[in-house]
């Protein structure tokens, strides 16, 4: 007599198999126009040259856009990942896996590069910034909103740049001066890989004397 546990591990096993090739058919559907499909685009990911499908969802954040993309099977995401693509740079700030079949992401775009001297050496960090509670980003033109006397939250990849001792560095913005009140990140480092970003409260500060306006240091 045959135990039932015998024919639910058949049946397991049938499912497996049958999800792994639904898998690899949706994989395959995936890439048979990837290249050709209109959302193809030709960027940077990292300073490594791949193609990504990349659209633009207005709905998701009021009065801001939301830009997603779509890898080919095999290739990963991280969180903080760089993107580069003409002359604009963006950053993952969300990864999903989409049913096992290929990586998608949620990109921010960057408005501004943070330039900054630590231990001597030069650094710059792409980020994008909200007043407040407020998303800053305008709808129509992504004009930077500055208000007076506000608290800024700069959102950038974390690259080990920076960290919770840095506070009361400064920082050039749209020639402006801010300094950071805290910092915080959300980053996960496994096999020495960082996986998240780098959240900087920011106020602003005045000039000081050896400040380099034009260099913007």
């Amino acid at each position: 007599m045959i135990d039932i546990n015998y024919y639910r591990t058949i049946s397991n096993s049938l499912d497996c198999t049958q999800q792994q090739s639904d898998i690899y058919e949706a994989q395959n559907a995936l890439l048979y126009d990837f290249d050709s499909n209109p959302s193809c685009k030709t960027v940077m990911l990292n300073n490594k040259q791949i193609n990504v499908l990349m659209w633009v969802d207005t709905d998701i954040i009021t009065g801001g856009k939301s830009y997603k993309i779509r890898c080919k099977p095999n290739q990963a995401l991280k969180i903080g990942d760089i993107l580069k693509m003409d002359n604009d740079v963006y950053f993952v700030t969300k990864v999903d896996m989409d049913k096992l079949i290929s990586c998608a992401g949620t990109l921010a775009k960057a408005t501004c590069i943070l330039r900054f001297y630590k231990n001597g050496v030069y650094r710059e960090l792409p980020c994008f910034i909200n007043v407040g509670t407020r998303n800053y980003i305008n709808e129509r033109d992504n004009d930077f909103v500055r208000l007076p006397k506000s608290l800024y939250t700069a959102y950038c990849p974390d690259l080990g740049y920076l960290d919770k001792d840095d506070v009361n560095m400064r920082f050039f913005i749209r020639d402006y001066i801010y300094r950071a009140v805290g910092i915080d990140n959300l980053t996960v480092l496994e096999d020495e890989v960082r996986d998240g970003l780098i959240i900087i409260k920011l106020q602003d500060d005045a000039v000081c004397a050896d400040d380099n306006m034009e260099l913007g240091i």
